[in-house]
């Protein structure tokens, strides 16, 4: 009898200890639950997974409010970059929660959805799987590839812009200097020096034909008693340039000039006579650069005071710049 009574004074302590324990682990699972239902509110899904599995494990098995929110904070936690365990992890708690909790209907069909997605537009096996993962890696190396192709080619324009820059700046700065030669009967030879900016410019030019070097018999040209002419004349020209297009500038100019004819009389050097002539000038023509140090001159001179009211103008200008 007395045994009976020990054991029943057990028993009672033993349930009431049990009855206890429980009770604070309940008590210790709604408070996991509500930091859970905060975490998930504030879009802190690992949180809320990590308190939800403690609420779990401290009731020894789920419930409909645990399994539900565990789900949702699972799929929303999916990363893209999933591995396959992950998603078969949210299936199976989604197909357990399917098969055991029916009551609440709304509940039931945010989770039915969300199995419905799993299986309708995720890989279905591990083969699938690895077959997504191989093309996401494709997909990625490709993207990098473009990502460097779309960085070269804008290394390309760059330098194409800063080549094109160069070239511009070659049409908008400009020092020339160089000699000419004017072709005609009394042929001359000349100078120039050239200078611009902003596709415009100016500068000087000088041309001559030395008396010494033209000596001819002509009496019909020559006064009476005279026979033989010496004759040279010389112009100096305001030049203006302008650039047409790369790599051709147009020029024009003016400026003033003269002529001198010395005739010899018959009683030798010491009998002679100068006759003087003196006029406008102008030219017109191209400068056509030839890569970054020579420019080649033509054109077509035209003055009021020489036999040769026209000549042909051929020169080699060096661009000073360089």
């Amino acid at each position: 009898m007395k045994l009976q009574k020990l054991l029943l004074i057990i028993s009672f302590i033993a349930f009431s200890t049990s009855n206890i324990f429980a009770q604070n682990n309940d008590m210790k699972a709604r408070i996991e639950f509500e930091d859970a239902e905060t975490a998930y509110q504030n879009q802190d899904y690992s949180k809320a997974i990590t308190h939800l599995e403690s609420a779990e494990k401290l009731l020894g098995k789920p419930t409909s409010k645990t399994r539900y929110l565990l789900i949702l904070a699972l799929n929303k936690n999916l990363p893209q970059d999933y591995e396959y365990q992950d998603l078969e992890k949210i299936k199976k708690l989604s197909k357990h929660y399917i098969d055991n909790y029916t009551t609440d209907t709304e509940k039931y069909r945010d989770i039915y959805q969300i199995s419905n997605n799993l299986n309708n537009n995720y890989p279905k096996t591990l083969e699938e799987y690895n077959a997504y993962v191989d093309k996401k890696k494709k997909d990625k190396e490709m993207t990098r590839l473009a990502i460097e192709e779309e960085k070269r080619q804008q290394i390309l324009k760059k330098e194409e812009e800063e080549k094109s820059a160069k070239e511009k700046s070659k049409i908008d700065r400009y020092n020339w200097g160089g000699l000419g030669y004017y072709a005609s009967a009394e042929s001359s030879f000349g100078f120039s020096a050239i200078g611009g900016k902003k596709g415009f410019g100016w500068g000087l030019d000088f041309r001559t034909r030395p008396i010494l070097l033209f000596t001819e018999k002509k009496e019909e040209f020559a006064p009476d008693s005279f026979e033989k002419a010496k004759h040279g004349s010389t112009a100096v020209l305001f030049t203006a340039t302008h650039s047409i297009t790369y790599p051709i500038y147009a020029f024009i100019g003016a400026g003033y000039g003269n002529r001198a004819t010395s005739y010899e009389g018959v009683r030798g050097s010491d009998d002679y006579k100068v006759i003087e002539s003196k006029g406008i000038e102008s030219h017109a023509g191209l400068f056509i650069k030839a890569g970054n140090t020579f420019v080649f001159r033509t054109g077509i001179s035209i003055n009021s005071f020489d036999t040769s009211t026209s000549e042909f103008i051929f020169g080699l200008v060096l661009n000073l710049d360089n």
